[in-house]
């Protein structure tokens, strides 16, 4: 016997719904984080576009200095290791 649409329906928005509350209780935390830090949400937004835009500057500047310090190990018959320890440079993320 197939199942009734009100069921096949319910069956069906169980992840919508599941997807509903979660994106509720982060508005709820972001909002609890807004007035714990006493910012409504243009200044929370506007923070963390800016935090954002420094990750993207930050990420072209390595980019680019790996590049060069890889050209120079090239250009040096040196190993990465090698060019890393000479210029002082740490190679892990902090």
């Amino acid at each position: 016997m197939p199942a009734s649409p009100t069921t096949t329906t319910t069956a069906a928005n169980v992840p919508n719904l599941k997807k509903h509350e979660d994106v509720e209780a982060i508005q709820r935390q972001y909002d609890l984080l807004c007035a714990e830090l006493n910012m409504d949400g243009k200044e929370a937004t506007r923070i963390l576009q800016e935090r954002i835009k420094l990750l993207h500057e930050y990420n072209d500047v390595k980019d680019t200095t790996t590049f060069l310090l890889t050209h120079y190990a090239h250009k040096t018959s040196k190993t990465i290791a090698q060019v890393y320890k000479e210029f002082n440079v740490d190679g892990c993320d902090d």
